[in-house]
């Protein structure tokens, strides 16, 4: 019963932490990798496009992305790129993604030991994806910061997460087909 509201609250801090860089104007679309079976955090966003894709709903995402280039005001990943064997990929792809301007918006545990003491409470909610990847600013910022520029970093929870929002660095060349398939997307429309 504790590690259940513990872990609701969690989720919601970092729910309310991204929702704080969002314009929910029905003009903007957003895609969430990782939206877990229960789309609460794309349920939530009212007014704009919404997609939402995850393992647990048959759509695997590794390095390829099925959208079309410049598709997205936003893409975000929710204390999700942690468990991505190709980190690096999943950034490029969601530049490509990525209008113009458009904001990526990331949260991720922190790597410190403080994040050790937090796996561990919470192992049978993690018992699904395994941590492949730790975190900090300078090795998420070392991938990122070929495609994006960084706006807003902030750490939250205890010190135990951060936050990432990057904004997409206007390129031309790219690499990446328009369209790549990795299953077909869960759309919702709000």
């Amino acid at each position: 019963m504790l590690k259940t509201i513990i872990w609701n609250y969690l989720r919601d801090k970092r729910f309310e932490m991204a929702r704080e860089y969002i314009d929910c104007n029905s003009n903007k679309a957003l895609l969430d990798i990782g939206c877990d079976i229960d789309r609460i955090f794309i349920k939530s966003l009212k007014g704009m496009k919404t997609i939402g894709i995850d393992l647990q709903l048959g759509q695997k995402v590794e390095k390829k992305l099925d959208f079309l280039n410049n598709s997205f005001d936003y893409v975000t990943r929710l204390a999700t790129i942690e468990h991505l064997e190709y980190p690096e990929e999943i950034l490029r792809e969601c530049s490509r993604i990525l209008k113009n301007d458009g904001l990526l918006i990331i949260t991720t545990p922190k790597n410190t030991p403080l994040h050790i003491i937090e796996s561990i409470f919470f192992r049978d909610k993690l018992k699904i994806y395994a941590n492949v990847h730790m975190f900090n600013k300078n090795i998420l910022n070392k991938m990122a910061l070929k495609y994006f520029n960084l706006k807003v970093y902030k750490s939250f929870e205890f010190d135990l997460n951060q936050l990432f929002v990057y904004e997409k660095i206007k390129h031309d060349n790219l690499t990446g087909k328009d369209k790549l398939n990795i299953g077909s997307p869960t759309e919702i429309l709000y």
